[in-house]
């Protein structure tokens, strides 16, 4: 569960794509905080996946991609916790 200073809480965030039949796990358990007024930087090497997990933190996997975890966004304004 987000705590009440989490914007975004990312937690056990796995994802997959199927490739020729099988299941290729390319996010394994990525867990990430993004406090409010923070700058927050998400880097690693080419591959890594960086750019797999924004996508799933936007909604926006491609369509062979599957998703698990939690990604959890608390509104800043009345403290509501969606997860997306």
């Amino acid at each position: 569960m987000a705590s009440a200073a989490d914007l975004l809480r990312i937690e056990n965030l796995d994802v997959s794509f199927s490739v020729f039949g099988d299941r290729l796990r390319v996010v394994k358990e990525a867990n990430l905080r993004i406090l409010p007024g923070k700058v927050t930087a998400l880097v690693g090497e080419s591959g890594s996946g960086k750019s797999v997990i924004s996508q799933a933190i936007m909604g926006i996997l491609p369509n062979p991609a599957r998703a698990s975890g939690s990604i959890l966004f608390t509104d800043p304004l009345d403290g509501s916790t969606t997860d997306i």
